[in-house]
């Protein structure tokens, strides 16, 4: 009996070109234009399988899923849509689908897929399969052994892995993103001819020697598993060769998401070599230097009475320390005739006093001595300067707790504008600052910053709907376009016109790729995506993605080697930091030589360096534009975008991406956040 399945699918050439593949496979094949008619449809509850496009009139595809899975329908559900980001992919697997497949696509894939969904649906409780057979070629699962006509075939553990899921689809178109998915695990193209290379060197162990080929390339498709050939001569009846439809613009990325002065030396103020270097230099002045025996203060002598010597100028204020003991500078003014500072003895007093006095000579040659008493002055201007002093010490006490009270008082206030900033940062883009509803100036700042916060959260949003609807507009007609080049590639009989529209059919995937991965670097680069993190092992992503490169490696006679501890986990975008560790691994076989490293080490930081000629220090930074290209005349394939792909997802992981010197060669650090 035939299988049932419901198409919903609003583009009436899509929806054409699908189900008059799938009716000439034998479906049967009801369609509904929108999504209001489509849940209608599929209430009835008995479609083997219901291909359902996200973006629908009248209703969403998305809500039609949830409306369906509501009603307990369990029928299997493809979505197939333009949306191809990974965010897209995961919400859509998420919301209750069993498969996603993105817009431009094969047909050949989308029959696949749709046979492996009935496939499920039917075979529970049956046993399991120990043996995989395609014509004379048979696989034993239970002991790990291939044969073809009884000659046993030794396979390494990748080529075991592709042979088997080859020939869990005998007879059947596989595309290169159906390989990378089902054999290595990778939802993303590295964009290179790896699996081309995989594929050659199997069939080089299954057909040589053969008296016919079993592998067999697709032009414009992908390969095939059987004993037809289906690259030449008349169409054939197989429709997923016939009907090789529309290839994923994230085939490239599937679950991607997508190479003054030096200090000073010490002063000599302190030192009596100093002192007397510098009032060496100086005259015209009288500066009093005398032995101190306390704490002898400018502008008093000292009260040691001992000869001082007069050097220097009164306005240096050199102090150190001179030969014959400790001596502090004394500055004077230049004395009057006569006018000394004395210490008596006053009457009834047992201290000494120190008097200012003026000396002058009588005519009958005697002296009198006039002046007054100035130890009470000095006695008060000493107490005044140490009350100054410690007055100072407790202002400088009291300022200083006044100016950590008011930081502290800043700081929080501020601590949830800085936690907000930071959480904006790690991509939260609906975190605002609490204000305290003091209608001050910090309230002020709130309010700003979450108007600001707003702007940008806005402009997310229409960054996100440009990008959707660019990817839609543009994937609608190019999946039109690819079903006219497919369907004359089916039909044609003239080699060289199926050779033509074949390549024209690769340059088409090579420019959607371009256009995806562009799209892909807008979108990390302003912070979307990082809703998709997940914990990912880093040692075993890198020997993956290593073990995927080795025989293109050898191919170009080079050498790929993995490094790190057994096992790295992060957070991370697995398919967006898969995808750009795959460009830097190609990056270093297309312009590296030697040998290429591909290191993972805590922080995380994930290093991959060749033994090349480099790029030199002043066009580093141009590598890392989008379509910065240093091979001016543009004589080597690519498109410029590796190693911008690899910056942009660094800095949506809160990392960097630096070039530097291997010595030789180039080495590309990308740190992670």
């Amino acid at each position: 009996m035939a299988n049932r399945i419901l198409l919903i699918e609003d583009d009436r050439s899509t929806a054409d070109y699908i189900a008059n593949g799938l009716r000439e496979e034998g479906f049967l094949i009801d369609h509904a234009a929108n999504g209001r008619d489509g849940l209608f449809h599929a209430t009835d509850g008995t479609y083997d399988c219901i291909i359902l496009d996200r973006m629908l009139p009248g209703m969403d595809g998305m809500s039609v899923l949830a409306a369906i899975r509501a009603a307990g329908i369990e029928s299997p559900v493809l979505i197939l849509s333009a949306l191809s980001s990974p965010e897209d992919r995961v919400a859509g697997l998420t919301s209750g689908s069993d498969d996603y497949l993105t817009k431009p696509f094969v047909f050949a894939e989308l029959l696949a897929r749709v046979r492996l969904l009935i496939r499920r649906g039917g075979t529970t409780g049956n046993a399991p399969q120990t043996k995989l057979v395609c014509d004379d070629l048979e696989m034993d699962l239970l002991a790990h052994r291939v044969r073809r006509a009884g000659k046993p075939i030794d396979l390494q553990p990748r080529e075991y892995r592709l042979l088997e899921y080859l020939l869990q689809h005998v007879d059947q178109v596989v595309t290169r993103t159906m390989l990378l998915e089902g054999v290595w695990d990778f939802h993303f193209d590295p964009n290179t001819n790896v699996t081309d290379v995989h594929i050659s060197r199997l069939r080089k162990k299954i057909d040589e020697g053969f008296a016919r080929p079993l592998l067999h390339t697709v032009r414009g498709s992908g390969y095939k598993l059987g004993s037809r050939n289906s690259t030449g001569g008349p169409p054939l009846d197989h429709a997923a060769v016939r009907a090789a439809g529309l290839r994923a613009a994230t085939d490239r990325c599937r679950r991607d998401g997508g190479h003054g002065s030096p200090p000073d030396p010490q002063r000599d103020h302190g030192t009596g070599r100093g002192c007397r270097q510098r009032l060496a230099r100086r005259t015209g002045g009288y500066v009093a230097v005398g032995r101190a025996k306390g704490r002898a203060r400018s502008g008093r002598p000292a009260a040691d009475h001992r000869p001082a010597a007069l050097v220097g100028h009164p306005a240096d204020r050199c102090a150190g320390a001179l030969r014959g003991g400790q001596y502090r500078r004394m500055a004077a003014q230049r004395p009057r005739p006569g006018a000394a500072t004395i210490e008596i003895f006053r009457i009834g007093h047992s201290l000494p006093e120190r008097m200012r006095v003026m000396a002058t000579r009588l005519p009958d040659g005697s002296r009198m001595l006039a002046g007054h008493v100035v130890e009470s002055e000095l006695r008060v201007a000493l107490a005044m300067e140490e009350a100054m002093a410690v007055g100072m010490a407790a202002a400088i006490v009291l300022a200083a707790l006044a100016a950590w009270i008011a930081a502290r008082m800043i700081e929080r206030r501020l601590e949830d504008t800085v936690a907000t900033a930071h959480a904006v940062a790690a991509g939260d883009l609906s975190r605002r600052v609490a204000p305290n509803g003091g209608d001050d100036a910090f309230d002020a700042l709130a309010l700003a910053v979450n108007a600001m916060l707003d702007r940008i959260a806005l402009l997310m949003t229409e960054l996100k709907v440009a990008t959707d609807g660019l990817a839609h507009d543009l994937r609608s007609p190019l999946t039109r376009l690819r079903a006219t080049l497919d369907r004359a590639l089916a039909e044609s009989r003239d080699e060289n016109a199926r050779v033509a529209v074949g390549r024209a059919l690769e340059e088409g995937d090579r420019l959607l790729a371009m256009l995806d991965t562009a799209l892909r670097i807008s979108r990390a680069e302003a912070g979307l995506g990082r809703d998709a993190f997940v914990e990912a092992d880093l040692g075993a992503m890198i020997r993956d993605v290593a073990d995927m490169f080795e025989p293109l490696a050898e191919d170009r006679g080079m050498t790929i080697r993995a490094e790190g501890p057994e096992m790295l986990v992060a957070r991370v975008h697995r398919e967006l930091l898969g995808q750009a560790i795959a460009n830097l691994i190609d990056n270093a076989l297309k312009y590296g030589a030697g040998e290429v490293v591909v290191r993972v080490e805590p922080g995380p930081v994930l290093i991959v360096a060749d033994d090349g000629p480099g790029i030199p220090e002043d066009r580093r930074d141009e590598a890392l534009k989008r379509f910065g290209r240093l091979d001016a005349a543009r004589t080597e394939s690519g498109a410029g975008l590796g190693l911008s792909l690899a910056s942009a997802v660094a800095h949506l992981h809160g990392g960097s991406v630096a070039l530097e010197d291997n010595a030789p060669g180039l080495r590309v650090r990308l740190t992670l956040g």
